[in-house]
């Protein structure tokens, strides 16, 4: 195996390992500083706002149109149909709020099988 085949390797498992130990905000804050990184100044973290919550986004990436939704339920397990009602919800709801500005749509979930 080449060195950098290794270093990916190790990359992969500590990325497995945290993902398999966070869930709620940690997964937010996880892929917001993920997104940070791959992405610098073109993606932006969202933050509630009031009695206007997150506007159905918890990150935008401005060159693309990109909204992103996140769900990290608690425990990481959730019922399928509350992971898809939340999903229709949270899309409707940024179709309305974005317009056109809305390129594209994503909902990113955080999912493990807990200890």
């Amino acid at each position: 195996m080449a060195d950098d085949d290794l270093d990916w390797a190790w990359q992969e498992l500590t990325l497995r390992l945290k993902l398999s130990e966070i869930d709620g905000d940690a997964f937010e804050v996880l892929f917001g500083q993920i997104a940070k990184a791959a992405w610098g100044d073109d993606f932006q973290a969202t933050i509630p706002m009031g009695s206007r919550g997150d506007l159905k986004c918890d990150g935008f990436r401005q060159s693309e149109g990109a909204v992103y939704q996140l769900y990290g339920p608690r425990y990481g397990q959730a019922k399928v149909d509350d992971a898809l009602a939340k999903s229709k919800e949270d899309f409707d709801g940024a179709v309305a709020l974005w317009g056109p500005a809305l390129k594209s749509w994503t909902f990113v979930v955080g999912l493990y099988a807990g200890r």
